[in-house]
């Protein structure tokens, strides 16, 4: 029996995204290019206005109006999406057998001899 299809209004709620689009900052244009050198970096913080997000999105293009580049950025949040916290945990302190101490390199003397040092005990 197939899945019957659900109409696309008939969701549990309204989806609603804040999107303010990029203007460029010479001639205050929001004509574009197409996006290309898509980035996103999963880092999570509060934008300026409280609300949370989880990944940062650079979108390079140009400007139509004046040829400015720039880099158009957006903050989002994905439900569910997992990020270790930063600064990442410090690694764990070494044992004391794996930490053996290194003697620095001995120079000759000025006479050209050069000897053994003595054990210490």
């Amino acid at each position: 029996m197939a899945k019957m299809k659900r109409n696309r209004c008939e969701q549990d709620g309204p989806i609603i995204v804040h999107v303010v689009p990029g203007r460029c900052a010479v001639c205050a244009s929001t004509e574009r290019a197409p996006y290309h050198r898509v980035t996103r970096h999963h880092f999570a913080g509060n934008t300026a206005d409280g609300r949370p997000y989880n990944v940062i999105v650079r979108r390079h293009t140009r400007c139509l109006n004046c040829g400015q580049a720039r880099v158009d950025r957006a903050y989002e949040f994905v439900p569910g999406l997992k990020i270790p916290p930063w600064p990442p945990e410090p690694p764990p302190p070494k044992s004391p057998a794996a930490s053996q101490e290194v003697s620095p390199p001995q120079t000759p003397p000025a006479d050209g001899t050069f000897r053994d040092p003595e054990p210490t005990a």
